[in-house]
């Protein structure tokens, strides 16, 4: 919101916020490999650093941060409370006011089955984290993937999904073969505190 606010900035202000993403990269790395930092691969070199940082700029340049931004709401890694946890941790990229959006930098302009796949897994698991709730943290409206290298959005309104004569069917499986064994005492117990 913030980066939306100001009309003016320029390159000195995108390759600012292009350094902080390539730092919080690196401490999203270390939490992602629990810590262990000898599992990180080598530093990159000046020349590889200032590559990415340029890449990071045309994103960011690129980026039409007003469609992504919802002024009420905007949530970075949102998880699904323990239905991330029985899937391994998983987070989508963001929720956009009414909008669940996972940020794609594909080198190709096309959406492809996984990355569709991936963002209705997520559906999935807001939908099972949410059952049985009587408050959300967030209503999902629209599923949508933004390919940043085209600063282009795909989207899939979440009632059109609800509605596909397969979702009902896909939600059993889902719910039966994905979400770990384990947890599903652990919904036992979400629903008995509802």
């Amino acid at each position: 919101r913030w980066y939306c606010s100001e009309k003016r900035w320029g390159v000195a202000m995108r390759r600012l916020l292009a350094d902080w993403a390539m730092l919080v990269a690196q401490v999203d790395i270390i939490y992602r490999v629990g810590g262990r930092i000898d599992r990180l691969g080598a530093e990159p070199s000046k020349e590889e650093y200032e590559a990415a940082v340029a890449e990071v700029v045309a994103l960011v340049t690129a980026t039409p941060f007003k469609h992504l931004a919802d002024a009420h709401r905007l949530t970075l890694n949102p998880t699904f409370g323990w239905c991330s946890l029985a899937v391994g941790g998983a987070d989508a990229d963001l929720i956009s006011g009414t909008r669940l959006i996972d940020l794609k930098t594909a080198s190709a302009p096309f959406l492809e089955r996984a990355m569709v796949r991936q963002l209705v897994g997520y559906f999935l698991l807001y939908r099972l984290q949410t059952e049985g709730s009587k408050k959300s943290l967030f209503t999902v409206e629209s599923l949508e993937i933004y390919l940043a290298r085209f600063a282009t959005f795909g989207r899939i309104a979440s009632a059109d999904l609800l509605g596909h004569p397969a979702f009902a069917e896909t939600e059993r499986w889902f719910r039966a073969n994905v979400v770990c064994h384990d947890s599903r005492s652990a919904l036992e117990r979400h629903r008995r505190s509802a």
